[in-house]
C-alpha cells in the first residue's frame, strides 16, 4: 500500500460574513418586536462553512454586545435561490421605544467564527393592526 502525502498546505475558506442584514420594527404588531434579514452565499450552507448564525444585539453602537439569538443553518430559510440563501428572524424580546443595535456570526462546523456582520439598528414601536 502506498500512500500520498498532499505538500502543498490546504485551508478551508472560512464562511463570509452575512451580508445585507438589515433591521426593522416588526410591522403590525403592539410593539417589542425586530425583525431582522439578510443573506448568505448559498454555498456557505451546502460545504458547511456555515453551521449556525449567531446574533448579537446592544442598546449602543460601542455598547457591550451580547448574544440573543443562534439559528441552526439546517433550520428553514425565508428564500433561496442558486448563488443566496435568505434568512429572517424576529427578535421577540426588543424594548418598546428602545433604539438596538445588531450584528451576526457565521460559525462554522468547528465553531469557527467570521468576523462580524455590518451593525444595523432598529427601534420597536407599537402599531395598531
Amino acid at each position: 500500500m502506498v500512500l500520498y502525502r498532499n505538500a502543498i498546505p490546504q485551508t478551508i475558506k472560512r464562511s463570509a460574513p452575512p451580508r445585507n442584514l438589515s433591521a426593522t420594527d416588526t410591522p403590525a404588531d403592539l410593539g417589542g418586536r425586530v425583525t431582522l434579514t439578510w443573506q448568505q452565499p448559498r454555498v456557505d450552507e451546502e460545504t458547511g462553512r456555515v453551521a449556525t448564525y449567531d446574533v448579537y444585539r446592544s442598546t449602543a453602537r460601542d455598547g457591550a454586545y451580547g448574544r440573543i439569538l443562534s439559528v441552526d443553518a439546517a433550520s428553514p430559510f425565508s428564500a433561496r435561490d442558486t448563488t443566496w440563501v435568505s434568512r429572517t428572524v424576529v427578535d421577540s424580546t426588543a424594548t418598546v421605544g428602545v433604539p438596538l443595535f445588531y450584528y451576526v456570526v457565521t460559525k462554522d462546523v468547528t465553531g469557527t467564527p467570521s468576523v462580524p456582520s455590518s451593525i444595523v439598528s432598529a427601534t420597536s414601536v407599537p402599531q395598531p393592526f
